[in-house]
């Protein structure tokens, strides 16, 4: 007796457990057929907006869709003809035509756009490398080597070398430097290992205003060099030595904080101040009032550099003299 209720107890529980596995097979399967049904997209549409399709596609499946408004608005337009096709074959076929890209994640679906990087251009760049030399084969040293119509240049070291990186294969390289005709070669010219400058005749027939009038610089016996104002027009022009710095051989001009701008031709001396002597339009002038002349008054500068120069102005122009006319 006791047998037969535990036969017929174990005979209920299998048959609950086959029941209950049977509905949970029928559970999963009308689930599957529903999102089957739910993702079956149909579409026919011609040169439509991506974001109109999107809303058709929230439609079909219920889904939503996230995404920047630029990103839709500058997409191209698209045409589908599909019928009961799955979301990821649709989506694919957007992606093909506007390079969007979509991440989903439960029912929302992210939408952004695809960076292209074009190789191309980096690729088709060179380095180049070489040496700036005069007609004697000395280096020159601080000559401007520039990719023509870009600011990408480089400045000639003690021994006249240069390197420009990120240069395309069809630019122009221009060398130039104070007192010499400026040179310009194609990329791929064998020249560019060794570029010789030449010196400027023109600059030789050039008007100089010297302590005792003007003279060519053909004729000149003393160091003289002449800074026009088209030779500082480009230059950001705080002041007038501010202008002319780096453009004069021989002189340099140092400032500091706080302090005054000051001048030395060729190094220091020892008569207590080795500072040139400033004329104006033939009247001589301290450091503070040359500093503070509109650059734009100017027409020309001219630096008398050695001893020529003290014969006409003696001892104060020991250190040179900078003569200026202005307009």
């Amino acid at each position: 007796m006791n047998n037969l209720s535990i036969s017929k107890r174990k005979g209920i529980n299998i048959h609950s457990f086959l029941t209950f596995l049977l509905l949970v097979c029928l559970l999963f399967s009308s689930h599957y057929v529903w999102s089957q049904e739910k993702n079956a997209i149909t579409l026919n549409v011609k040169n439509e907006t991506v974001e109109s399709i999107f809303s058709q596609i929230g439609k079909q499946t219920g889904l939503k869709f996230f995404y920047d408004q630029e990103v839709v608005d500058t997409a191209p337009r698209v045409s589908i003809n599909v019928k009961n096709a799955s979301l990821q074959s649709v989506l694919d076929k957007i992606t093909a035509q506007t390079q969007l890209y979509f991440n989903r994640k439960n029912n929302t679906i992210s939408v952004g756009k695809q960076v292209i990087v074009d190789t191309s251009i980096s690729s088709h760049k060179k380095v180049i490398s070489g040496r700036v030399v005069d007609q004697t084969g000395e280096p020159v040293i601080g000559a401007s080597v520039v990719v023509k119509g870009t600011s990408n240049g480089y400045i000639t070291d003690v021994d006249g070398n240069y390197m420009l990186t990120d240069v395309p294969e069809d630019a122009v390289i221009s060398v130039s430097y104070v007192g010499y005709q400026t040179v310009e070669l194609k990329v791929g010219n064998k020249d560019l290992a060794k570029i010789i400058l030449k010196e400027d005749s023109e600059l030789l027939d050039e008007v100089v205003v010297v302590a005792y009038g003007t003279q060519k610089k053909i004729n000149l016996t003393g160091s003289v060099t002449s800074v026009s104002t088209e030779d500082i027009k480009d230059r950001v022009q705080t002041d007038v030595l501010s202008a002319v710095q780096g453009t004069v051989p021989g002189v340099t001009v140092i400032s500091r904080p706080g302090q005054e701008i000051s001048v030395n031709f060729r190094g220091r001396g020892n008569l207590g101040t080795s500072a040139p002597l400033y004329v104006i339009d033939g009247v001589v002038a301290d450091a503070t009032f040359f500093s503070n002349l509109d650059p734009n008054s100017i027409e020309s500068i001219s630096f008398l550099k050695d001893a020529a120069s003290a014969s006409i102005y003696g001892s104060r122009a020991a250190y040179g003299v900078v003569l200026v006319t202005t307009k």
